[in-house]
Parts: structure tokens; sequence; C-alpha cells
């Protein structure tokens, strides 16, 4: 499937990025049925009961820690008006239409179209997958598998490098928010409480990420195929993108802000975005435990660091938590009705 966009223009027999000779041509292969998507209904049976036993300890996790939140609250009672807990799932459903945006135009750079509901479907079933599947890798796992179910004719490598795209441009995203709230942080109380010594040790950090990346760029061929693809885009569409990424950053932190508004947490949206940066920086290592990461840790800490007590850290990091945990309940949503869709014809055909 050559991609009929203008980023890709490719001389005659030229393969284009992402696709191997074979699916260059002019005569296509017949895709090969997905047997992940064949075997999705029968395979998700035994699961079934796992899945609702890890919503349950998900829902016993947040009522415990939001017990010991009321139990260490400063204040005589914590109460959430309504208000902000409707504007805090509405700009969290938001920040997830942004998302999904983003993959979308990252999909069409690629060559691979499917529309923003398409695309907000896929989002929240990854998800889904992400909080139930371990050690992160059902994120890319069901983004993967919707789009071979879409796009059949796709070629899987282009596939993997549109969702590898997708991640990237929301890592650029969350660093960019974070560095553009570093000035309204760092003249404040950072530079009070930093010990001696703390700019050798981020200057050695920061050049250890560089060399390291720099090895990884030159080492990881499809990601420095990725990174050149999209250093070959028109500014339009880099603008398109890094909004999109920006927007989704942002939108989430408004949303957080909204709990912290209405539990009356004084903490100021620069201070919130770099904190809330931190915590999403730490989800890039591919650990997970029912949807919870490396990053709430890091989270917890940054808030604390900026001066918050432990109670209140915890309530704005499991509010971001509780964001994603949303997008994956609709995720759940779309796949029990998808199940029970594919069910009824079975259901209602006659038995001999």
């Amino acid at each position: 499937m050559r991609p009929n966009t203008p980023e890709y223009r490719t001389k005659p027999g030229q393969a284009a990025p992402g696709t191997d000779r074979a699916s260059a041509g002019p005569h296509q292969p017949v895709a090969e049925p997905d047997q992940l998507s064949s075997a999705a209904p029968a395979s998700a049976r035994p699961w079934r009961r796992v899945i609702l036993i890890r919503i349950g300890l998900i829902v016993v996790g947040l009522a415990l820690l939001l017990g010991w939140v009321l139990e260490q609250w400063p204040q005589e009672a914590l109460r959430i008006p309504y208000g902000y807990l409707l504007a805090a799932l509405l700009l969290n459903q938001a920040a997830l239409l942004a998302a999904a945006l983003r993959l979308q135009a990252t999909l069409g750079i690629f060559g691979i179209a499917i529309g923003s509901g398409q695309a907000l479907r896929i989002h929240l079933q990854s998800l889904f997958y992400f909080f139930f599947v371990p050690m992160s890798v059902g994120l890319e796992l069901g983004r993967f598998i919707e789009l071979r179910r879409l796009a059949p004719g796709a070629p899987a490598s282009r596939i993997l490098l549109a969702l590898l795209a997708d991640r990237l441009l929301g890592l650029i995203g969350v660093i960019l928010v974070t560095v553009m709230t570093l000035p309204m942080v760092l003249p404040g109380r950072i530079p009070a409480e930093l010990p001696p010594g703390w700019l050798a040790w981020t200057a050695g950090i920061g050049a250890g990420v560089t060399i390291a990346g720099t090895v990884l760029f030159l080492v990881q061929a499809r990601l420095r195929r990725v990174i050149l693809a999209l250093l070959i885009l028109d500014r339009a569409s880099v603008r398109r993108l890094l909004g999109l990424s920006a927007a989704s950053m942002l939108l989430v932190v408004a949303a957080v802000l909204a709990i912290a508004q209405g539990a009356a947490v004084a903490i100021g949206f620069g201070e919130l975005g770099f904190a809330l940066g931190i915590a999403l920086l730490g989800m890039v290592l591919p650990v997970s435990v029912l949807g919870a990461t490396l990053g709430e840790g890091a989270g917890i800490g940054a808030f604390v660091f900026l001066g918050l007590p432990p109670a209140a850290a915890l309530l704005l990091v499991s509010a971001a938590y509780c964001g994603r945990l949303v997008g994956a309940l609709q995720g759940a949503v779309i796949e029990l009705i998808r199940a029970l869709i594919s069910r009824g014809p079975r259901a209602l055909a006659p038995t001999s």
C-alpha cells in the first residue's frame, strides 16, 4: 500500500518509508488474516474473571488511598464540589480526544487513513489494555491489533513505525510542557532548597541522557527512520502534531488543576505542569502494574519537593491516574459491546 500523501513522494519503483520491496510494487499481496484478532473472542473468555479481579483491586486500592488522604488532610474534611469534578472530567475527555487526533494525524503521515471516531476508539481500547495487560505492552499491542483490523493492506512494519512516531510525539509534548513550566518554578522555591552539587549532578545526568539518546538513535534503525520521517514534514504538519501533543498534556494539567482547586490545594498551573511532566516522563520505562507506573512515584516526589504535603501530592497524582482509568473504563465498555455484538449471531443461530 503506497501512501498517497505529499510527505512521501517517491520515484517510480521506490518504496515508501516503512515498507519493503515486496509491498512497494503494483501488485499487492493479500493480507493474511490477523490471527490475534480472530482468536480474541475465544482467548478472552479465561481472562474475563482476571480482568474483573483487577478492576476490583484498582477500586479497593483507590478507596484505601482516599481513606489515607482523608485521615492525613490538614482540614476538617476533604470535599470537592461537583462542579470541579465535572470540569475535571470534561477536560480529561478533551485530553483523550487530543491524543486520539494526534494518533490519526500521525497515521495519516504514514499513509494509513482512519477516521477521528476510529482513532478515539483505538486510543480508549489501548488504555484498557494498558491497565489489564502486564508490563504496559498492552498499550501498543492493542493499538497494533486494531490497526491491522482497520487497515489490513498496510504492512506491519509501517504500522509499527507510525505507532512509534506517535509515542515519540507524545514524549516530545510532555518535554515541551515541562520545559515551558521551568521558568515558573525555578525562580521560586527550588533554588533555595537545592543541595550543594545539584547542578553538577543535573549536568551529568543530562549529558548521560543525551549520549544514551544519541547511541539509541544510531543503533536503532527503526527509531532513526521515524525521526527522519518526522524531520521531512512540512511546517504545517509539524505545527499540528506538536500542537496536538502539547494540547493533550496541557488539558491533563488543567483537569488535575480543577481537582486541586476544588480541594483547596495551593498550587499554580506552572508548578502542577512541571510535577505532572516529571510523572509522565517516569512512564517512559515499560513497567506497569494495574496502570500504575514508576511515574506515580516520581510525581509524588516532585510534588513533595515543590512543598506540598504527602497527602496533597498523593491526591493530585491519583487524580492524574484516575484520568487514565476513566479512559480505560470507556475502552472496557467498547470491548464489552463488541463482544456482545460478535456473540449475538452465534447465540441466535439454530443448534442441531
